[in-house]
């Protein structure tokens, strides 16, 4: 038989429905692949879906374990702090020489060594009334377990610094400080100001300068020394003071080492045999070069 060729339209036509017969193959199989994927996903949903309630419940598990690990952690922490400082309070206190704070934090400190004393207390400070002005309430007990000492047959030997020293003490202590200073409420001096005025029975009218405050002051210390400190020996020190002793029977004492501004010094307790024979000749020194108070035994 004898082929006979086509017309090229016709080819063409074929051509097309072949193209388009092919596309439709290429369309269904990417769609059979799509709907496996579909599947898959749907199947992967339904799957979390039911998971999820028992992944939950293994998380809330899991968090309260580490909740529980990391407070016992923190607990076991927290001992380990506390007991290590209640270690380094223990060193400390049983240190024959420790540091216990700056002006006038100490005070209790000081009334502790002065109730300690069976036979004798020497005291060198720079006014009779230590830290009247600071810390009044400290300074009260400071001067009652003075004259509880007194009372109780105990020798108190008391030097302080001559009146010419204490004034020019008192205007280094304020020198940087003005009447208004002391009178304004926003300012931190005023707070000792308002109690100064409030135990000497005085007004603010009645302080108008510095100078009236720093003579407040002077009548407020002498009237110490007067009239609340009886039976005590005293002794007044007419050069500066380079330390500060409350000694109390040769075997327990506390020393300050007066720094400027004044009012800061830091101060030390000591049970150091040696270190006290040292401060009981400084004492001496001081004692030595001094002369009795007016009006007081010496």
């Amino acid at each position: 038989m004898i082929a006979v060729p086509l017309p090229k339209a016709q080819r063409g036509g074929d051509n097309l429905v072949f193209k388009f017969r092919r596309s439709q193959r290429k369309l269904r199989a990417e769609w059979r692949e799509r709907g496996s994927q579909l599947t898959l996903l749907a199947s992967l949903n339904q799957f979390w879906q039911s998971m999820r309630p028992r992944l939950d419940l293994v998380i809330a598990f899991v968090s309260l374990a580490l909740s529980v690990y990391a407070i016992e952690r923190v607990e076991r922490i927290g001992a380990v702090v506390i007991q290590s400082a209640d270690t380094t309070k223990r060193i400390s206190e049983n240190l024959t020489t420790r540091y216990i704070g700056e002006f006038p934090s100490f005070i209790p400190e000081i009334n502790k060594v002065l109730n300690d004393g069976k036979e004798s207390i020497s005291i060198a400070s720079n006014l009779p009334g230590y830290a009247m002005y600071s810390d009044h309430a400290a300074f009260l007990d400071y001067v009652s377990a003075i004259n509880h000492r007194v009372s109780s047959g105990v020798r108190v030997k008391l030097i302080i610094l001559s009146d010419p020293q204490q004034a020019r003490f008192r205007e280094r202590q304020f020198a940087k400080d003005t009447i208004e200073d002391l009178k304004d409420p926003k300012s931190s001096a005023n707070l000792n100001f308002r109690r100064f005025l409030i135990w000497s029975g005085r007004k603010p009218e009645d302080i108008t300068t510095m100078a009236a405050f720093r003579n407040a002051l002077a009548v407020e210390q002498k009237n110490v020394l007067e009239h609340q400190l009886g039976g005590v020996e005293c002794l007044t020190y007419d050069k500066p003071m380079t330390l500060f002793l409350w000694i109390a029977d040769e075997h327990e004492a506390v020393f300050a080492v007066p720094t400027f501004p004044v009012g800061h010094e830091g101060a030390f307790l000591t049970h150091d045999q040696r270190l006290i024979t040292e401060l009981l000749s400084a004492f001496d020194g001081y004692s030595s070069e001094s002369s009795s108070c007016p009006g007081k035994p010496m």
